[in-house]
């Protein structure tokens, strides 16, 4: 059985001590227990497009266009969630999930 929190990913992912980059088409699947998960990620110098979809819904597009801080889920109350992140593009680069 799996802990309350962890995280898996699909697809190809090259990885650095700084941050991973996934290929087009790559999934990121975190399960949580939070009201609000932020990432820092940047684009490779092309804008990036990643899905947001929190426990199996369609949430919403992020373009990654800058370097900062991305506000993934913002929900009203914590309690545990399962996000997902589905990369359009090979553009990405993600550093470092925090919670609030």
């Amino acid at each position: 059985s799996r802990k309350e929190s962890y995280i898996d990913y699909t697809g190809d992912w090259k990885q650095s001590k700084e941050y991973a980059s996934p290929a087009k088409g790559s999934k990121l699947k975190l399960k949580y227990n939070a009201k609000s998960v932020y990432l820092v990620m940047r684009n490779k110098g092309v804008d990036a497009v990643v899905k947001v979809y929190i426990d199996g819904v369609y949430s919403k597009d992020i373009k990654v266009t800058t370097d900062t801080l991305y506000t993934l889920v913002d929900l009203a109350s914590p309690g545990a969630h399962t996000l997902e992140l589905e990369f359009m593009d090979d553009q990405s680069e993600l550093y470092a999930f925090t919670f609030g």
